[in-house]
């Protein structure tokens, strides 16, 4: 996420008073960043998680694995091309993961809403 929209988001939590309801965290995405390294640190279990880093949503995804199995926080997932979407669909799948909501932008583009499937 770019520091902008960082700091955007920051301020309209702040201006509708939710700073006790939500928590935003910055940071890049590596082997040891990620939001299984934000759980032990924080203690903090997070309930939805936005993932829109313009290629690397499958090292997101597999730095959280262990919130993802746990947890099943429902994510925000937006793809940039066919492939990646395959790719991260097949792993969240795997985790028992069910597509609620599909926006195909362009043949590329596709904004998807996951949460814990039911069945």
């Amino acid at each position: 996420m770019r520091k902008e929209a960082y700091d955007l988001i920051n301020k309209n939590i702040k201006l509708n008073n939710f700073q006790d309801k939500i928590k935003t965290y910055l940071g890049k995405i590596d082997e040891e960043n990620n939001l299984d390294f934000y759980l032990r640190t924080t203690k903090k279990v997070p309930t939805i998680i936005k993932i829109d880093i313009e290629g690397d949503e499958m090292k997101a995804l597999a730095g959280s694995r262990k919130i993802l199995k746990k947890y099943h926080p429902k994510i925000i997932l937006e793809t940039h091309s066919k492939e990646l979407k395959k790719e991260c669909l097949d792993f969240l799948f795997k985790l028992k993961y069910a597509v609620k909501h599909r926006k195909n932008f362009n043949d590329k583009i596709t904004l998807l809403f996951l949460e814990k499937n039911q069945r």
